[in-house]
């Protein structure tokens, strides 16, 4: 079963009024109409979802039959089939990603799992779509919600996603700042790991000589 989710395109809760979707609908309808968009071929498609959308929610039967599908899919823990169409999806998914995180538990988190989930959301898909558009807002705060989340990765996780946020830094010196911050932190916290077990050693042995001395006088 191939379920999109209807209510995260038209930007609106599932609980929401027919006359809450039918605002959604008009305003996004009105912003990614392909006469506003020329040669944006994410912004056209994106209007074809939002209208499959509105089509199906403003329907209360085609609704309630979309409903028990969307519980279905829940019930079972299968994921949507909709992609992103725009960069306010995408960035919602970065906040997601990175409230989740800050809720893990470090010492039991799967890194390459997250790290598949970073470089998910920074797909090449996801990437034509930030770049079409050039939100410079909304691309910066993509790469500091992503940033946020990759700072409990391994230093080895962080060349690829360096790689991708790059693209998406055209004419943005201050994303790009974050990005070489960032760098820097995982730079020095690798270092950190590295003379650690060196540190706690040389503390050990002072630790030794001080009580050896002690008991000595």
């Amino acid at each position: 079963m191939r379920v999109k989710d209807y209510y995260k395109i038209l930007e609106v809760l599932p609980t929401a009024s027919l006359q809450e979707i039918k605002k959604s609908y008009r305003k996004l309808a009105h912003l990614y109409h392909p006469d506003k968009n020329a040669d944006n071929p994410a912004a056209e498609a994106y209007f074809k979802e939002v209208i499959e959308a509105y089509q199906t929610l403003s329907n209360p039967v085609q609704r309630e039959s979309y409903n028990y599908e969307r519980w279905s899919l829940r019930r079972t823990g299968k994921k949507y089939t909709s992609p992103a169409f725009s960069p306010q999806t995408i960035l919602q998914e970065s906040i997601s990603l990175r409230d989740y995180v800050s809720k893990v538990d470090i010492f039991r988190m799967n890194e390459e799992a997250l790290n598949y989930q970073i470089m998910q959301t920074l797909s090449d898909h996801n990437i034509s779509i930030l770049k079409n558009f050039n939100d410079v807002i909304i691309n910066k705060a993509i790469i500091k919600e992503l940033l946020t989340a990759a700072l409990l990765l391994d230093l080895k996780f962080s060349e690829s996603l360096i790689e991708k946020l790059y693209q998406l830094t055209e004419n943005n010196d201050e994303a790009k700042e974050l990005i070489q911050k960032f760098i820097l932190k995982k730079k020095l916290a690798a270092k950190w790991e590295k003379y650690k077990i060196l540190l706690i050693v040389l503390i050990t042995i002072l630790l030794c000589c001080l009580i050896y001395f002690l008991g000595k006088h």
